[in-house]
């Protein structure tokens, strides 16, 4: 087209100047001869039309031994980038009959790559499908480069930016499409890009809530005494709303709403932001179905965030036979018809690692979510599958472990290590300590440990890990969930 645009003003200004001559009849014709670019071929791009990706599940067998058979990842040898080289057309001197010069744009110059895998000149090394039906594709050897690359891939079909981070060792962005979304997280370290795309949850993520609103309060968290044993903490943000982290066992339904009412200064207009239901265990999200059918209609919940686990693997974890692992099927298949019944203006929102949700003076970041692990093998039981999340507001912050065990937290601390340090840090699966919990410890360097269990299971359950945590130097202060409601700000500093 530039060629085009050339040839004609050069030929129109030739035409008048041989005209000018004749009329004038003097004059020596002067032969003129234009550079002769090659223009490239002309790209014709249609909407891309995006459909659900036919996947399956890989098959799975039950090891033979007590303990879990682990496959080694499956590796391929990347192909070589075969994209033609970009190339700028010939240099031409321009003379006063020339049009203005002009930067070709971007798309001139690249032709949209018809897939991802062009794009990035790699093919996938591994997939999972996750339990809320979306589709995680690993990518190896990749940089920050192809994390861009990636990113602009997905914006060239018509996707928008909902969120994007960077913390210490990663690089994060979710796109939405309508209904459907794309999340890009790079782990640095060992250069992986998960790339999770799903077709139909993109209109439950919720709007940032981070501006337009009336502070009226600063940041807490409060951890509530319980008869019930398991997790429970309650987030009060800066405009007064709450962000809630699973619910404790069944029954801590009036424990809960007997706390809501107390922050709220009343039972009327709570406003329940969202709540994280971190895993499939009866003592984490209980307590949230109890509380449905009796106090359900007098608060208003925007967004349940949760990460259901593909139902294969939790077959697979079954088959391991441990005998305290509750397989709860409940969480995965009955839920979404559980919050439409009880919440219906409720959203269900499948979330990921990586990615970021501001709301009312607070951040929640996803640190990790199970397909990081599930992708390359199943570990021994559910604890595994734990959302890991950190809040953090302007003055502190306080890290979520909810049950990470050994697996999960050590792939945490390999991605995040220079930024897992807190002022408070939830100890994982209620106080059960392990020598990795220790390294935890070590770099969170928190000043406040939650211990979410009651008297009695920490008694008995609590061992020399637990106590080495509680006696570190950088700990100041260590609440067990069952000797007493705790309320603090993020920095630490208790309340009240």
């Amino acid at each position: 087209m530039k060629f085009f645009k050339r040839f004609l003003c050069v030929s129109l200004a030739l035409t008048m100047t041989l005209l000018a001559f004749a009329a004038c009849g003097e004059g020596t014709e002067q032969e003129t001869n234009p550079t002769s670019d090659t223009p490239s071929a002309s790209v014709t791009t249609t909407d891309v039309t995006t459909t659900e990706p036919v996947t399956t599940t890989p098959t799975t067998t039950a090891p033979t031994t007590t303990a879990p058979t682990t496959t080694a990842p499956v590796t391929t040898t990347e192909p070589a980038n075969t994209e033609p080289p970009e190339t700028d057309p010939p240099e031409t001197t321009p003379t006063e009959t020339d049009p203005p010069e002009t930067t070709p744009t971007e798309e001139e110059l690249t032709p949209l790559a018809p897939s991802l895998n062009e794009a990035l000149g790699r093919t996938v090394s591994a997939t999972h499908v996750a339990g809320s039906g979306a589709l995680v594709s690993r990518y190896q050897g990749c940089l920050a480069a192809d994390f861009r690359t990636a990113c602009a891939y997905y914006e060239s079909l018509g996707y928008k930016l909902y969120c994007e981070d960077a913390t210490t060792g990663t690089l994060s962005a979710t796109y939405i499409k309508g209904n459907a979304y794309c999340a890009l997280f790079l782990n640095i370290k060992p250069l992986q890009l998960y790339v999770t795309t799903d077709e139909k949850n993109g209109n439950t993520f919720p709007e940032h809530s981070d501006q337009n609103y009336e502070k009226i309060c600063d940041v807490t968290v409060t951890a509530p005494k319980t008869t019930q044993q398991g997790l429970c903490d309650i987030f009060r943000l800066e405009d007064g709303s709450f962000l809630l982290f699973d619910s404790s066992g069944n029954g801590a339904h009036e424990t809960i709403w007997q706390t809501l009412c107390q922050l709220n200064g009343s039972d009327q207009n709570i406003h329940i932001r969202a709540w994280v239901l971190t895993h499939t265990h009866g003592d984490h999200y209980g307590g949230f179905l109890s509380f449905a059918p009796v106090y359900g209609d007098k608060v208003t919940i925007d967004t349940v965030f949760y990460a259901p686990v593909n139902r294969d693997v939790m077959k697979t974890i079954a088959s391991y036979g441990t005998s305290w692992d509750t397989i709860d099927y409940y969480f995965n298949d009955t839920l979404p018809s559980f919050v439409r019944q009880y919440y219906p203006t409720t959203d269900l929102c499948p979330v990921f690692a990586g990615q970021i949700f501001h709301l009312p003076g607070a951040d929640l970041q996803i640190l990790y979510s199970c397909e990081l692990l599930y992708i390359d093998r199943i570990p021994v039981n559910v604890n595994h599958t734990s959302l890991v999340c950190m809040v953090s507001d302007q003055n502190g912050s306080m890290l979520v472990m909810a049950d990470s065990e050994e697996a999960s937290t050590n792939i945490t601390m390999e991605i995040y290590r220079g930024a897992l340090d807190c002022d408070i840090l939830q100890l994982p699966h209620h106080g059960m300590s392990r020598k990795h919990d220790v390294t935890l410890a070590n770099y969170a360097v928190a000043k406040i440990i939650l211990i979410p269990c009651t008297v009695a299971y920490f008694n008995s359950n609590s061992n020399q890990y637990t106590r080495q945590i509680m006696n570190m130097t950088t700990t100041k202060a260590t609440y067990i969930m069952g000797e007493g409601t705790v309320t603090l700000l993020l920095s630490g500093e208790k309340v009240g």
